[in-house]
């Protein structure tokens, strides 16, 4: 038995690599945000101290000369990894643990999905890129053999981790052992974090009986439709999901729905585009045909703003304010394109100082957060933090007091006392 907000698992990672973005800001052993040097001789990768410089020195020593003449050139994170793979399984045979003593993973019990890969045009066109990268890297005479570094790559595909920050920000990618025999749910009962490269797992719900089978963790951004989530789990690891989550149809409704028109009615109305008649669920008042069209109208418009901001890696505030105002008193509470455009505006509001609308904008799509993550998911916590943050600099304690005490039960639960980000919200109250 696993009470909730107890360790799983604790691992670091077989192999891993800092994203190039990250490298000269970041120690490349440990991850840390230090003071750094970098490597004196290919001036490539930087280390916070002679400590990870000599801790990482067996692995770096392999790829030290390569990257010298890389330099001032950045090799792409996935090719980095997998040459880093290749240089590991050379020099070491690394057996994981589980707490299952009876069962020890190697790297060679990781799936790789060769057959399902092979079929997968746009996957064959990124190994074929990254061949090139390798041949160029390590030389006609000392690449792997292709169908070597194939194997490798199906499971870079399957099995890497994307390695965060305390703020869940995306920093490196990390190849896990045990944590990849982990299956996958969009209403998971465990969370995963980082301290540096070691991932942690921990449950987020009471587990009565502790096998790898029974625990579960979401592989994917789980603010989505089942129909969304379902693709995007086929496409990245060639499986449907059938979760209870997925089988259940209430959530994809309340994130497809409008709200009642009738002021003094609090229910949502789900819609499809094949719809005839359309009533309120709570007063069945009926809802007029022309209100429909501009539902359908606004989520097209809705979405095209929000595929263009995600593709340009940044958003608009003055967008996403217009997709706001064309979306009140259409639009439920918890419509999925009214949190996900919410989700924008709250963080653009934040990085242009307009604390009073971040405030706004956070308490709004604080609601959506907890019903499609759940209230002990990481997201939850730091939407709470970045509350007490902003009501702290209004003076407004009584708020304040409020998202701390919800952002100190969320994440006592999914990373523990110990945590650095547990000691950054306690820091936060103190000053």
């Amino acid at each position: 038995m696993v009470q909730k907000g107890e360790t799983i698992l604790v691992e670091k990672p077989f192999s891993y690599v800092l994203k190039s973005t990250q490298r000269t800001t970041r120690c490349d052993y440990c991850f840390f945000q230090r003071e750094l040097k970098k490597c004196s001789k290919c001036q490539y990768v930087y280390y916070c101290s002679q400590n990870c410089q000599k801790l990482a020195w067996y692995l770096h020593k392999l790829e030290c000369d390569n990257l010298r003449k890389v330099f001032p050139k950045t090799i792409p994170d996935s090719a980095h990894v997998l040459i880093r793979t290749i240089l590991k399984l050379k020099v070491i045979k690394v057996k994981g643990h589980t707490h299952d003593a009876e069962k020890n993973r190697s790297f060679q019990d990781l799936m790789s999905h060769c057959t399902e890969i092979k079929k997968d045009e746009r996957r064959m066109d990124h190994f074929f890129s990254l061949l090139i990268i390798l041949h160029s890297f390590f030389g006609e005479d000392e690449v792997p053999e292709k169908d070597f570094i194939f194997e490798l790559f199906g499971k870079m595909c399957i099995n890497s981790f994307n390695i965060c920050d305390k703020y869940m920000n995306s920093i490196g990618t990390g190849i896990y052992l045990n944590a990849s025999i982990i299956d996958h749910s969009c209403d998971p009962n465990a969370v995963i974090s980082f301290d540096g490269t070691t991932i942690v797992v921990r449950s987020i719900q009471n587990i009565p009986d502790v096998r790898w089978e029974n625990i579960r963790i979401s592989y994917i951004d789980v603010l989505n439709v089942s129909k969304n989530r379902k693709a995007e789990l086929n496409s990245m690891y060639y499986f449907l999901c059938d979760c209870n989550l997925c089988k259940n149809e209430t959530n994809d409704k309340l994130m497809n729905s409008m709200i009642c028109p009738d002021i003094n009615c609090n229910g949502y109305i789900h819609i499809e585009k094949s719809s005839k008649e359309v009533t309120c669920n709570t007063c069945k008042i009926m809802i007029e045909k022309e209100k429909i069209r501009q539902y359908f109208d606004i989520v097209v418009i809705s979405d095209y703003h929000l595929k263009n901001m995600k593709n340009k890696e940044m958003a608009y505030i003055n967008v996403c304010e217009m997709l706001l105002k064309k979306q009140g008193g259409l639009f439920y509470e918890l419509n999925i394109y009214r949190i996900r455009i919410l989700d924008l505006a709250f963080e653009e509001c934040i990085k242009l100082q307009r604390w009073n609308d971040a405030i706004k904008y956070g308490i709004q799509l604080l609601p959506g957060y907890k019903k499609y993550y759940g209230f002990y998911h990481p997201l939850v916590g730091l939407l709470n933090m970045k509350l007490l943050k902003l009501t702290l600099l209004k003076n407004d304690l009584n708020e304040a007091r409020q998202y701390f005490e919800e952002a100190n039960e969320i994440i006592l639960v999914t990373h523990g006392k110990t945590h650095s980000l547990y000691r950054t919200l306690h820091k936060i109250l103190y000053e």
